[in-house]
């Protein structure tokens, strides 16, 4: 009796090992960092939010936005391949795993007729390798979907 209990609970302790190696989880190469995700040029898509609720997009606005991301943290926003403003940002990991990344911007250069203080903080997602989703760090503002 003795001898059975002894293989049972040697066999329970084999399968916990197995399914807590199983479960866990790890950052490796094969998970790429936020950054080289957003490396590349993004186009919008659309633009929802605000006190009303509202949906922009391109074809009702008139204009086109376009984001460049570099690998050495550096920006360019363009409308209708206009540059707006530039400069280098930052990404922030997320303070637990439930959240987003946080990219920050500081704006060093921009369109003369264009005129910012800075870009505000905003919450980083990717849905796939080709959608990106930036939503605005504050109550009632917009969640920016882009595409590649």
């Amino acid at each position: 009796m003795v001898d059975i209990h002894h293989k049972l609970l040697k066999t329970l302790f084999i399968a916990f090992l197995f399914i807590g190696v199983g479960c866990h989880e790890t950052r490796t190469g094969s998970n790429p960092e936020p950054q080289q995700l957003l490396e590349g040029t993004w186009n919008w898509e659309q633009s929802s939010g605000g006190f009303a609720g509202t949906t922009i997009k391109p074809e009702d606005s008139g204009y086109r936005i376009k984001r460049i991301f570099t690998g050495d943290s550096e920006f360019m926003v363009y409308r209708n391949d206009t540059l707006l403003y530039s400069g280098t940002y930052s990404i922030q990991p997320p303070a637990d795993k439930k959240q987003d990344y946080i990219i920050k911007y500081e704006v060093q250069q921009q369109n003369d007729n264009y005129k910012t203080t800075n870009q505000p903080a905003q919450y980083i997602s990717f849905v796939s390798a080709d959608s990106l989703v930036l939503m605005d760090t504050c109550f009632d503002c917009y969640t920016s979907f882009w595409s590649r």
